[in-house]
């Protein structure tokens, strides 16, 4: 979980009041990847926000990320990958997730 309830009001405004989700994808078959945020006051669940990613497959690593609205009041966000209409057998592995501050996945 991420605290944003320090994060000086003016840097939130800068980034337009949105959060940038990003994470890379590889399957043991194709698939969708499903991105959440959740975000919360204090300790208390305020909202959820999922995008879809875009479809990775088997043999590269396929980068997927949305862009989200902050509700106001938001003091905590805790992100979420998933990949629907799954095998037991079938494998989604996950790597270089990052919440940003921003429309934008680049390094700022």
């Amino acid at each position: 979980m991420i605290d944003i309830s320090a994060v000086d009001p003016a840097v939130l405004e800068l980034a337009g009041g949105q959060v940038t989700f990003t994470a890379a994808f590889l399957g043991s078959t194709a698939g969708t990847p499903y991105l959440t945020l959740h975000f919360y006051r204090a300790n208390e669940p305020i909202s959820s926000q999922t995008v879809q990613g875009a479809v990775f497959n088997s043999t590269t690593w396929v980068t997927s990320s949305g862009t989200i609205t902050i509700p106001d009041g938001t003091t905590r966000i805790r992100g979420e990958v998933a990949a629907n209409d799954r095998a037991v057998s079938d494998l989604v592995y996950f790597d270089r997730g990052g919440i940003m501050l921003g429309a934008s996945p680049v390094w700022r």
